[in-house]
């Protein structure tokens, strides 16, 4: 099986249609049970949390928690 069939059989078919931006990264270590939050707008970290509790209520809640706190940065001129 190929990276994209992989991939296309863990998310299902990507519909087409206008490209998606992505404006942050949520990173999660299993095997270590952290999660921490990079927003691409803003450039502002949250977390690293641990603990299986705390990264489940935080996965659950970063990306409407930090869109409260988001303010982006203005492009160089």
């Amino acid at each position: 099986m190929t990276a994209q069939q992989a991939v296309t059989a863990t998310l299902g078919r990507i519909p087409d249609g206008p490209a998606t931006t992505v404006t942050g990264a949520l990173f999660v270590d299993m095997a270590n049970i952290r999660a921490r939050y990079e927003c691409l707008r803003c450039g502002r970290r949250e977390g690293p949390v641990s603990g299986t509790d705390v990264v489940v209520a935080f996965v659950r809640s970063i990306r409407t928690d930090h869109h409260t706190r988001c303010l982006p940065q203005e492009p160089p001129s």
